[in-house]
């Protein structure tokens, strides 16, 4: 009773803190800022209330039902540094996240007599991390878990062995409502299948959503223009972020060798190659006109930007690798530091720098050219993780029932608690970083190519940095006949779950 009376306590009080945000952190910034043709981090525009006032509370189309007490268990892969339990919170504890996953929790756990379970596979691994225990599970035909929240690389892989069920078949589910990311939905739905999806009931790949962060004291001194504008104007582009870079860097330590005490113009992880392509709007693989999942990777827009990024990253005195020295989380350091104009990495790096001194800005990752018609935000893949279902069911409408109670209710608790409070109201450090966070969480690119591990690719583009050999034609050769074996396989396979 206590934990049912404080949950009703802490929803109204979070809906409250959240009807009070200013207008920019409801969404209520130019959806076209920047070129972008897309509304803030999924906000339906038919949702608007009256006169600036909060749009009403959208209620999924489900029935009441009693599940009797019943353990519904959600599998999640949790790793300390990448990814965070979704699904469990014990007591309200004053953290707004956590708070609001407690109120989510109580709700639907009271409205439909049931009890959560979350299940944590605590494997740091993204190959294979979670996969096993639904692997086992099928193999001994156990329907050991309701749901799991994992890894885009192992979700793909559980696909293609058959063992996750259609979200768009399993009853009570409506991808189509605001509360799942429609544009999850579109790039990675195959023939009108989607195995693996995301939305407002977990935050782990708004974590990932990579951003350009910039040095505001850095960007003072060397009489940077205002990058906001830029950004603004559809004018922030791979150029302009190149000439920039290259202006700031310093041997501060004087020892004559660029190294870890000194400072650059661009700090950076490896992951950012596997990101520059989906940042231009780009994909290893799309789908074609027949439903087909097909190679992508090569065009002039592509060859174009890694062309760009080559004459950048080889130099070494003006960009820094930060996954080459044995200091976790060195690139965060280094910038909280003052040592880098430029920082790209994921929104979970711009929670946990609440304590660097000196402000900085966020900004959408740089556009081809001007001619690029908007901007386009990649994910740091390896950290992408994704709600399933596995194919094996006790009672699937069950599942689906609650999964979408889920979700619904997560848009006006874990939703507004993540992005209106603690991302922009804790953590963005002015007004114009949440302009560019709505450009940022509108415009994400999800690309079955790296999940399906077409042709290697992640792993190929990755060497060409750490190597400092190779090309982007090198590799994608390399690749082709590998990537086209695999296509045809995925392919086949959902000719199999379509007939």
């Amino acid at each position: 009773m206590i934990k049912k009376i404080s949950a009703a306590v802490m929803l109204a009080a979070l809906l409250l803190l959240v009807s009070c945000q200013s207008g920019s952190e409801q969404g209520g910034g130019d959806k076209n800022a920047g070129g972008s043709d897309v509304l803030p981090p999924e906000q339906d525009q038919n949702e608007a209330g009256q006169n600036g006032e909060a749009p009403p509370k959208l209620l999924p189309e489900l029935p009441d039902m009693d599940y009797g007490g019943y353990e519904f268990k959600i599998l999640s892969v949790v790793d300390g540094d990448f990814s965070r339990d979704d699904f469990t919170a014990e007591e309200i504890n004053g953290d707004v996240v956590n708070d609001a996953i407690f109120a989510r929790n109580a709700y639907v756990e009271e409205k439909y007599n049931l009890q959560l379970r979350p299940v944590i596979a605590g494997e740091p691994q993204w190959n294979g991390g979670g996969s096993s225990r639904i692997r086992r599970a099928a193999a001994a035909g156990d329907a050991e878990y309701d749901a799991t929240v994992i890894w885009g690389y192992d979700a793909a892989s559980l696909v293609t062995r058959g063992l996750l069920a259609d979200l768009n078949d399993m009853p009570h589910i409506d991808l189509s409502k605001p509360w799942w990311d429609q544009r999850a939905n579109e790039d990675l739905s195959i023939r009108n299948r989607m195995y693996f999806t995301t939305g407002d009931i977990s935050m782990l790949v708004a974590d990932a959503t990579s951003a350009m962060m910039f040095n505001k004291q850095i960007a003072q001194e060397y009489a940077l223009p205002d990058l906001y504008q830029l950004a603004r104007e559809g004018a922030w582009t791979w150029d302009r972020f190149a000439e920039y870079t290259k202006m700031v860097s310093a041997d501060l330590n004087g020892d004559g060798v660029m190294g870890v005490e000194d400072r650059y113009g661009f700090l950076v992880i490896d992951d950012f190659m596997v990101e520059t392509i989906n940042c231009i709007g780009e994909r290893i693989a799309k789908i074609n006109a027949d439903g087909n999942l097909e190679l992508s990777i090569y065009n002039d827009r592509s060859v174009a930007i890694y062309d760009r990024v080559m004459d950048l990253i080889t130099d070494s005195t003006v960009v820094f690798p930060t996954q080459r020295v044995p200091v976790d989380q060195q690139g965060r350091m280094m910038f909280e530091n003052n040592q880098g104009l430029f920082f790209a990495h994921g929104m979970l790096s711009v929670i946990r720098m609440r304590a660097m001194e000196t402000e900085f800005g966020i900004l959408p990752y740089p556009k081809l050219n001007t001619e690029q018609p908007r901007y386009y935000t990649p994910l740091i893949v390896w950290w992408s993780m994704y709600l399933c279902a596995p194919e094996i069911q006790i009672d699937s409408e069950r599942t689906g029932h609650i999964l979408e109670a889920l979700a619904a209710e997560s848009r006006y608790t874990v939703r507004p608690a993540y992005y209106d409070i603690s991302l922009l109201g804790k953590h963005a450090r002015d007004e114009e970083s949440t302009e560019m966070l709505d450009i940022v969480f509108g415009t994400r690119v999800y690309d079955l190519g790296w999940y399906y591990s077409v042709g290697d690719y992640a792993m190929g583009m990755i060497g060409i940095f750490r190597n400092s050999s190779g090309t982007f034609t090198s590799v994608v050769d390399k690749g082709a006949g590998r990537a086209e074996r695999e296509l045809e396989k995925i392919n086949g396979l959902f000719d199999e779950f379509v007939n």
